[in-house]
């Protein structure tokens, strides 16, 4: 396959890509155009399929040479502009996959941005009809989740009841996939019994805990 037919079929995400990596002795040709995949959003509509950050980190693997790949998405990620949600979630996405292969740089790059839009939202008071640091903040709540115990999990809970309490325009209304993922954790009767146990423990669990079950009436 040259690199024209390569990037058409990347692109279009087909299997062909794999096959040519599995089969051929110069994938190093190809390496670039991986890269060009890492660094866009390759969906064709990402509203109804979502990303195919899994089927590009997939392909990065076989040239192992993951610093390659991470170090380019990583800069992308943290100079990106808000509004471009759709390459947001792609380069979260993909990094929550080299994190949770244990790749470091990628989890910090997750944490330091959950981080910076964690403290936009606390004082966050002018809203426009489209709110898109607090959709990517959800976003990297989603992913986070994925690379933390229960311990983890329930510190995303505390800030999410934090943010509940210090910034009233918030609730679980608006973090209701991240509820849905949380569900599926645990399991909707387990949830709610974790959230009730260590809801004395904690303002902001009990804050997060009485709008979850707000968001469930």
């Amino acid at each position: 396959m040259n690199k024209k037919d390569f990037k058409i079929c990347m692109q279009q995400g087909r299997g062909g890509c794999v096959l040519a990596l599995k089969s051929e002795k110069n994938i190093e040709k190809y390496k670039d155009i991986v890269l060009w995949g890492c660094l866009h959003n390759l969906s064709y509509d990402t509203q109804c399929e979502g990303v195919r950050a899994e089927y590009i980190y997939n392909l990065s693997k076989y040239f192992n040479d993951e610093d390659y790949f991470l170090f380019p998405i990583i800069k992308a990620f943290e100079s990106l502009p808000q509004h471009r949600d759709w390459l947001f979630e792609h380069f979260s996405a993909q990094l929550s996959l080299f994190a949770k292969n244990g790749n470091e740089h990628a989890k910090e790059a997750l944490q330091e941005k959950y981080d910076q839009l964690f403290a936009i939202l606390l004082t966050k008071r002018k809203f426009q009809s489209y709110d898109f640091e607090r959709d990517n903040f959800e976003r990297l709540c989603v992913a986070l989740r994925h690379l933390v115990d229960t311990e983890g999990k329930f510190k995303i809970i505390c800030d999410l009841g934090r943010l509940f309490r210090e910034n009233p325009h918030y609730d679980c209304d608006y973090f209701d996939w991240f509820c849905f993922c949380l569900e599926n954790d645990f399991g909707k009767d387990g949830l709610r019994t974790l959230l009730n146990d260590n809801s004395q423990k904690s303002e902001d669990i009990k804050c997060f805990y009485e709008s979850y079950l707000q968001l469930k009436k």
